[in-house]
């Protein structure tokens, strides 16, 4: 069965290492992997690590715009195995062709901070209040890049919000950018993002939001996985929560994720937040070891254990309609 994959740091790891995202035997995954395993879709996120920024001596946005460039210039010279897909429709033109498509995701909303290096000021007083301010401007800059997802923490606080295990809630460039992302169609990640943020985001959502990479907080309490309180708020919305396949994720000081924990998280998942809230967030190559089944070229594996569970239906919900119906028309 083809399946989405929502969630991969495939991207940075190959920019920073210099590996092949065509074909390499260091990563979790890369592109005749995944066409060999069935993928339809995969999201290649943008990592924005602050610190390798600052060693870098360059913005969050310089460092965004450099992962952007490295990403459509290795896939036009891929474009026999992965096409750049922005909607469904793109999408479905990829699968006739027989290419995967290729999303473009951004993790950690440094690069919006106010033009500010360090990505985590506020925005002076009229930017982010400003239909017209830099967080705006940035914004549709990275919907016009392809962007069509946007995870707006990582580990650190920044200029939206704070992250998991923080108090913190949404500042008010987080709701600024919220607003703003859904106007544009751009899907609104709360992976990473703390409790308090989490509610302030589902307040002020207007359509449905993701959690990219994430799991269920109460068959594994890591600060990272959400509550069934969470699970049933983002059933409520519309919106999807894509299982994270790192160990520790799935079960508490786990060190390689079993099938059996993945099934176990999923069938959790859709007991909570219903069946058309179920995809995979795999966090591939954002994780030091991989899962039992491995890198993609598992896949196989992990969806025909789960059609043990799960009627054709909701397998095609979990493998990929889900999360096609994040990517809009």
């Amino acid at each position: 069965m083809k399946w989405f994959d929502l969630h991969c740091d495939t991207l940075t790891a190959c920019e920073e290492k210099g590996f092949s995202m065509r074909s390499n035997t260091r990563t979790q995954l890369d592109f005749l992997r995944l066409r060999e395993a069935g993928a339809s879709a995969q999201c290649f996120a943008v990592f924005l690590d602050r610190e390798a920024c600052e060693q870098r001596g360059v913005s969050p946005w310089r460092r965004y715009e450099q992962l952007r460039d490295f990403f459509f210039d290795v896939l036009k010279r891929n474009e026999d195995v992965v096409r750049p897909v922005r909607t469904a429709g793109e999408l479905a033109d990829a699968a006739r062709d027989g290419a995967v498509g290729a999303v473009l995701t951004v993790e950690g909303g440094e690069l919006l901070g106010g033009g500010a290096d360090d990505g985590n000021s506020e925005f002076p007083v009229g930017g982010a209040g400003d239909e017209n301010g830099e967080l705006h401007t940035r914004l549709l800059r990275m919907w016009e890049d392809g962007v069509r997802l946007l995870t707006l923490t990582w580990n650190y606080e920044n200029c939206l919000g704070y992250p998991n295990g923080n108090g913190g809630g949404l500042k008010r460039a987080g709701y600024e950018a919220v607003a703003c992302m859904q106007e544009l169609g751009m899907v609104v990640d709360v992976s990473h993002l703390s409790d308090r943020g989490f509610w302030d985001v589902m307040a002020a959502a207007k359509k449905p939001v993701t959690a990219s990479h994430s799991c269920a907080r109460s068959l594994c309490g890591h600060q990272r996985n959400l509550t069934d309180e969470q699970l049933r708020a983002i059933g409520e919305n519309g919106g999807v929560v894509g299982l994270n396949f790192h160990a520790p994720f799935l079960k508490e000081n786990g060190v390689s994720g079993s099938v059996e924990e993945a099934v176990y998280h999923l069938r959790h998942i859709i007991s909570c937040a219903g069946s058309e809230a179920a995809a995979f967030g795999s966090d591939y190559d954002g994780m030091q070891g991989a899962p039992e089944w491995g890198g993609c070229e598992g896949m196989p594996r992990l969806i025909e254990a789960l059609s043990s569970y799960f009627d054709a239906d909701t397998m095609e919900k979990i493998c990929y309609r889900n999360a096609v119906r994040l990517l809009g028309k």
